[in-house]
């Protein structure tokens, strides 16, 4: 059942609040309440207090665009209609549509990692520390809707792909905790401990891409938990 449009400045302001806040539901979810189309809201967002800039909007309207749509769909066009901004505009602000997944990517990718940087903190135990990242990886991805842009499977040709940077990001972490944990001697020594990292980062990307595709949270994450006993024991 949907909600009364709203007619007040109040009102609008707090359904742009709703769609585009800290715990955004998204304007597509909200418009569909309020029974107005998407770009209204986009609309509503661009004056006042909860003026969004044309760039901001296209990002947000390509990472929502995403959940429906392969790449070949995402058209500037596409997502310029959908965002409520004029495709001259769109095209002044991303030349290319590789430009415009491109920076979209790149937001996802920041909402992710300061959602787990919230989570994550410099653990006594390494081994316990690196299953609390892997876990904390799949929660942020389950609370980020953007974080679909990083995991799901789009058609994304090599070329245009941007999402590597992201994933190659968690290897790092993930062998500082491997290695801390061979000092420990809680893993037997490795001569490439990067190589081992790499492991856990494909099979956690491969868990993440489940949980934004629909696999329920609850069946996810206790195989999450126990990725790290993929590592023989010392």
């Amino acid at each position: 059942m949907t909600r009364p449009a709203p007619t007040t400045a109040a009102q609008r302001r707090e359904a742009v609040a709703r769609a585009f806040g800290e715990h955004g539901e998204g304007a597509a979810r909200v418009a569909r309440e309020l029974g107005v189309a998407p770009s209204t809201v986009y609309r509503w967002a661009q004056k006042g207090d909860d003026q969004r800039d044309s760039s901001e909007r296209l990002i947000a309207a390509c990472q929502e665009l995403a959940h429906s749509s392969s790449y070949d769909e995402l058209t500037i066009e596409h997502v310029a209609r959908t965002a409520g901004v004029a495709v001259r505009t769109a095209f002044n602000c991303f030349p290319t549509k590789k430009s415009l997944f491109g920076a979209a990517v790149q937001d996802a990718g920041v909402r992710m990692v300061t959602a787990m940087a919230r989570e994550v903190s410099l653990p006594a135990d390494p081994l316990a520390g690196l299953r609390d990242l892997l876990v904390s990886g799949l929660r942020a991805a389950q609370d980020q809707p953007s974080a679909y842009l990083l995991f799901a499977d789009l058609g994304v040709p090599p070329a245009d792909d941007q999402t590597s940077p992201w994933h190659e990001a968690m290897v790092a972490p993930c062998e500082r905790l491997i290695t801390a944990a061979i000092a420990d001697g809680q893993l037997p020594p490795y001569e490439e401990p990067a190589v081992q990292a790499r492991m856990l980062v494909a099979a956690a990307r491969s868990l993440n891409a489940m949980v934004v595709t629909g696999t329920p949270p609850e069946t996810v994450e206790p195989l999450m938990a126990r990725l790290p006993l993929l590592l023989p024991p010392a």
